[in-house]
């Protein structure tokens, strides 16, 4: 989906990148409208999306939104990043670097 702004191929089947001496998962962000009903929808896809109000995050939330922060460290990874992914209000998903 081109809403997914990373190379989903380089992640594992156990949602993990890099050598088998250095794997790690790859996070994602993505912004949410600011609205319980969204948030609910998101959480029953993925009931480990950490979500924070208030936080802009590099993908630049606006006020409006919270900033989700998913973890494809899950046997269900694919399909649970690209249900997220269909969902209208959402208009884009990048990786996410933690500082």
């Amino acid at each position: 989906m081109n809403k997914i702004t990373f190379d989903i191929d380089m992640i594992s089947p156990d949602g993990l990148v890099g050598g088998s001496d250095s794997l790690t998962s790859v996070n994602y962000e993505f912004c949410l409208p600011a609205d319980e009903r969204f948030l609910v929808e998101v959480l029953l896809i993925d009931p480990t999306l950490k979500y924070y109000p208030q936080i802009r995050g590099r993908i630049g939330c606006t006020s409006h939104q919270y900033l989700c922060i998913g973890n494809p460290h899950n046997p269900r990874w694919k399909t649970i990043l690209l249900s997220i992914a269909k969902l209208d209000y959402i208009e884009r998903i990048d990786r996410f670097y933690g500082e």
